[in-house]
C-alpha cells in the first residue's frame, strides 16, 4: 500500500493506465545495467588475460611493481615465509603445526605485514591453508574467482573447479612442481562427506576485538551432508567463539 511516483519518467503506481509502460521501462533499465556489468567484467577479464593484476590488495608475498601498478613482483621478505610454509608442509608438517611454528617465532601475520585495517594477531590453520591452495604463488593468474551480482552489488566465490588459470603472468615464489605436490597431497586428505553446519546468522557474526568471523559451536548441531541427509536437532545451546582468542588467550 505504498504509492510510488517517479518524476523522471512520469510513473505513478496509483495510475493503472501506465502499468505496462512502467514494466517495460523497468525491463529496459535492467537490460542496460546487465549489459554494463557484462562489459565491465569483460574489460577486467581482458586485462587479466594480458597478465595485469587488477585487485586493490596484493597477496602476501608479493607487491606491485613501482613502474607498473598492474604487475606483481616478489616481496623478498614475505616470500621467504611463503617458501617456508610450502617446505614445511611437504615435509609432513600440518597447517596447525606450521601456524604454531610461526607464532612461536612471532612472525607477523599477512594482515599485520600488509598493514591492513583489520589485522589478525596470530597465524591460524585457515591462513596457512589459503596460502597452500592459492595458485598465484606458482605464477598463475586466477580468473573467475568471484561472481558479481549486478543487482545486489555483491560478490560470491566461484567453485574452485570453475577457476581459469593463466600461466606465467608473473614470477612464482614456488615452483609449479611443488604447488602440484601440495595440491595432490591436500586433495588426498579431503573428505568426500564434508558436512556443512546450518545455523542462523551464518557468516554474519564478527569478533568485536579482532574483526574476524566467529565460529558457531553446538553440542548437537543441525547439519547436512553432501547427499542431502539432515542430522541433529535445533536447540538453544549454540554459541559463537572467536577462534583466534580461543587458541591464544592473552
Amino acid at each position: 500500500n505504498v504509492r510510488f511516483i517517479s518524476l523522471s519518467d512520469y510513473a505513478d503506481t496509483n495510475d493503472i493506465r501506465n502499468k505496462k509502460s512502467r514494466q517495460i521501462n523497468g525491463l529496459v533499465n535492467e537490460w542496460y545495467l546487465e549489459d554494463v556489468s557484462n562489459n565491465i567484467r569483460s574489460a577486467f577479464k581482458a586485462k587479466m588475460l594480458n597478465g595485469e593484476y587488477i585487485s586493490p590488495f596484493t597477496p602476501y608475498g608479493y607487491k606491485l611493481d613501482y613502474k607498473n601498478n598492474n604487475k606483481l613482483v616478489i616481496d623478498n621478505d614475505a616470500s621467504l615465509i611463503v617458501k617456508e610454509i610450502y617446505a614445511l608442509y611437504l615435509d609432513g608438517i600440518g597447517p596447525s603445526q606450521i601456524a604454531d611454528i610461526l607464532n612461536n617465532r612471532k612472525v607477523e601475520t599477512p594482515s599485520q605485514y600488509l598493514k591492513l585495517k583489520v589485522t589478525g594477531k596470530y597465524w591460524t590453520k585457515s591462513m596457512i591453508n589459503r596460502i597452500l591452495t592459492n595458485p598465484i604463488y606458482a605464477g598463475y593468474m586466477v580468473i573467475n574467482k568471484y561472481e558479481t551480482n549486478f543487482k545486489l552489488k555483491k560478490k560470491s566465490p566461484t567453485p574452485k573447479h570453475q577457476y581459469e588459470l593463466i600461466e606465467d603472468t608473473h614470477d612464482g615464489i614456488i615452483s609449479k612442481e611443488d604447488y602440484e605436490k601440495v595440491h595432490q597431497k591436500k586433495g588426498n586428505r579431503t573428505k568426500k562427506d564434508n558436512k556443512e553446519y546450518i545455523y542462523l546468522l551464518k557468516g554474519l557474526v564478527y569478533c568485536k576485538n579482532c574483526g574476524r568471523k566467529m565460529t558457531y559451536k553446538n553440542s548437537n548441531p543441525v547439519r547436512i551432508d553432501v547427499n542431502g541427509k539432515i542430522t541433529g536437532k535445533p536447540n538453544d545451546i549454540g554459541y559463537f567463539i572467536c577462534e583466534e582468542h580461543y587458541r591464544h588467550i592473552d
